[in-house]
């Protein structure tokens, strides 16, 4: 498990992208949501967009930073309905969320609606795209993941 160690909003984004390009995986940063998934319904801008070689939305990243406590429970509640919508119109959608402004309440109920702590998040994507790569139309051409602090006994 990688150690984050970053401080605001952009060194989170930044390491999302550093983590999927570890993964051999294609993505794109700033993009509009295709499904308008906004709870104001108009285009949403997403801050990472995993894409197929197509360049057609395999999963929705949003990146939530926190040092202060304050806005975090709206600011939690807007992403995860969000990412909720996402889902509903079929493209998979996580939170990842750092900072330590954060309560015990908001990191519960994020992590019970889809969304990973930074510090798991490499290993999350392992898991979640090596199941998907069962599938014949996978993106990844990598084997499976060499076991780690998760795994082992």
């Amino acid at each position: 498990m990688r150690q984050y160690s970053g401080e605001k909003a952009d060194d989170l984004k930044d390491y999302v992208c550093s983590v999927l390009d570890s993964l051999g995986l294609s993505y794109r940063k700033e993009q509009y949501s295709a499904v308008k998934s906004a709870i104001i319904g108009k285009a949403r801008r997403v801050d990472v967009v995993v894409v197929d070689s197509d360049g057609d939305a395999l999963m929705h990243i949003e990146c939530k930073h926190q040092r202060v406590g304050g806005t975090t429970e709206d600011k939690l509640f807007r992403a995860v309905t969000e990412a909720n919508r996402d889902k509903d119109h079929g493209i998979p959608s996580i939170i990842v969320f750092s900072g330590f402004g954060f309560t015990p309440a908001d990191m519960r109920h994020a992590m019970l609606n889809g969304s990973v702590r930074v510090e798991l998040l490499e290993d999350w994507l392992q898991l979640y795209f090596n199941y998907e790569k069962e599938k014949p139309d996978s993106i990844l051409e990598k084997g499976p993941p060499s076991p780690g602090p998760l795994f082992e006994a």
